[in-house]
């Protein structure tokens, strides 16, 4: 490692955790543009330097030194430009294994790097994101990879990549993307936790089989069908609804009673009180608001009130559904009481048009993001991880459940065709008909769709390095040290980057420095002038 050889990969981390702990505690390194928000502690967790820092990392130079060629103005380089067609589908493991709003296929940006370098090159990227370019880089060793039918034997050998990002979760995701990891290791870390988990908590997820068969939903009067059964049903989701007040008999109901067709699958155009029988355009009917005390806050809120109107669940291969009933309102109840000691921690929103947007509805803190009985299976599941031993795997875990908090919180939309449903893309929104789902089989299902796409590792030889920093001003790398620079920068007002991104980094204890991010957006009070000047800040880094 950087011309060193350790006893193995935790004294080698050991060793360059010291390196890194020193350094934060000069106060110049910590004025580096783009420096996280975060305390040292946070940042170190998340570190595994040399090869990743979630700060600026300062060991960027010892690593050109090691693997670039100083420049020689008598090689000759000719390139025609890069002029065909790239049309790479986003179907590919690596790109969805992890929740991350937008990134370029790995493949596509292979035809840029094997026509524009050489093997050994040193490509930057420093708008990296999930690191995309990293994996690009690391599979230019691997002819399978490659769909260029021009790209010669010698052409696909790897090329070395220093990527860099304002974002932690982004520069976090891309580490681990490129970290070595055994399949069976991971896989068995993961079914660890979920058994710790499922025994101390699973009985939370059962139900009293009372239903009816999905696929005969449109056949059964179910608001009067019950049967009884000694079985127990696994929770897959719970549908819960806001609950509106009608304008005219001021009688409340849930939202889902009024405006869903269920026979249709649809929408209702014609929205009918139950009660007085009026129809009642749906802006028209009031929300309906409750107090009540927050575990975490340790104080009364103000929230949107909202009811479970539907369970979905298991019995074998089997898909049920049914209406709560007092033994699902009870595991509930007692799954919101066991917040007052196994919650997340207190992580208030941070200022932006997309982190506040859930004000109204009572969300001005993370966990809020979070039904009673996820929150505590999100909460087990934070903990355990953190005081996993191994450290690649903890990692490893860790975005695991990055990836699938966003399915598992109050984002996960219903959608009355029955299609789909997941979070709306680039927002924070938080629909009425919510589906939250089993937490630990979510989680399980992440970890194999991760461990699926990074078998056999993606850069067994850890060519990289990863910055977590603003691009605008890249000081620990020389002049004329890097190759090729492939970049895909943030655009405008497209997405609110940092203000999505706090959904993870919050937790994660290390939070994008807002100062240094190129966007334009009120809430910063920046515009296209400020973008210009960060974005030209960056162009003049890289030139």
């Amino acid at each position: 490692c950087l011309g060193m050889t350790f006893e193995n990969d935790e004294k080698r981390r050991e060793y360059f955790l010291e390196k890194l702990r020193d350094k934060l505690k000069d106060p110049e390194f910590r004025k580096i543009e783009g420096f996280p928000i975060g305390e040292d502690e946070d940042i170190l967790a998340l570190s595994d330097p040399p090869y990743y820092t979630a700060c600026p990392n300062p060991f960027i130079e010892d690593f050109i030194k090691q693997y670039g060629k100083p420049y020689d103005p008598n090689v000759p380089y000719s390139r025609e430009p890069f002029a065909a067609d790239v049309s790479e589908g986003k179907n590919d493991p690596i790109y969805n294994a992890h929740s991350y709003h937008t990134k370029v296929p790995h493949k596509a940006i292979m035809r840029y790097i094997l026509h524009y370098t050489e093997p050994g090159d040193i490509v930057f990227d420093g708008f990296c994101g999930t690191g995309m370019t990293g994996v690009a880089a690391a599979l230019c060793e691997d002819p399978s990879s490659d769909k260029t039918p021009t790209a010669t034997k010698r052409s696909r050998r790897q090329r070395w990549a220093i990527l860099s990002d304002l974002s932690p979760i982004a520069t976090f995701i891309a580490s681990n993307l490129l970290r070595p990891i055994d399949r069976r290791d991971f896989l068995a870390a993961v079914e660890k936790i979920y058994a710790d988990i499922e025994a101390e908590f699973g009985h939370l997820y059962l139900t009293r089989h009372s239903g009816w068969k999905v696929r005969d939903r449109k056949g059964v009067e179910h608001k009067h069908y019950q049967h009884r059964s000694d079985q127990q049903g696994s929770v897959e989701f719970t549908l819960y609804s806001d609950v509106v007040r009608c304008p005219e008999c001021t009688a409340e109901t849930t939202l889902y009673t009024v405006a869903i067709d269920e026979q249709n699958d649809s929408l209702r155009s014609d929205l009918k009180c139950p009660h007085c029988k009026a129809l009642v355009q749906e802006s028209k009917w009031e929300p309906v608001h409750t107090t009540s005390f927050d575990p975490v806050l340790k104080q009364t809120i103000r929230q949107l009130r909202i009811e479970p109107v539907l369970i979905n669940y298991t019995i074998g291969s089997t898909r049920y559904e049914k209406l709560p009933d007092d033994q699902d309102r009870q595991l509930l109840e007692t799954a919101s009481n066991l917040l007052n000691s196994h919650g997340l921690p207190s992580i208030a929103l941070i200022n932006g048009k997309e982190t506040q947007r859930n004000v109204p509805i009572g969300i001005t803190h993370l966990h809020q993001f979070f039904t009673p009985r996820e929150h505590l299976f999100v909460a087990a599941l934070w903990h355990h991880i953190q005081n996993y031993p191994d450290n690649n795997l903890r990692q490893m875990l860790l975005l695991a459940l990055t990836a699938s908090l966003p399915y598992t919180s109050r984002m996960r939309r219903f959608r009355a065709d029955r299609k789909g449903g997941g979070p709306l893309s680039g927002t924070l929104y938080v629909s009425s008909l919510i589906t939250p789902p089993h937490v630990l089989k979510t989680f399980r299902r992440n970890a194999s769709t991760i461990a699926n796409s990074l078998t056999p590792p993606v850069d067994p030889h850890r060519g990289h390095v990863i910055s977590t920093q603003d691009s605008g001003h890249l000081q620990q790398i020389p002049d004329s040290s890097v190759d090729y620079v492939f970049t895909d920068p943030p655009f405008g007002h497209n997405f609110d980057y940092s203000e999505l991104n706090f959904f993870w980094e919050g937790l994660l204890g290390a939070v994008t420095n807002q100062k240094a991010e190129a966007i334009v957006s009120t809430s910063q009070g920046k515009g296209i002038d400020e973008y210009r000047e960060l974005m030209e800040r960056s162009f003049s880094e890289y030139y």
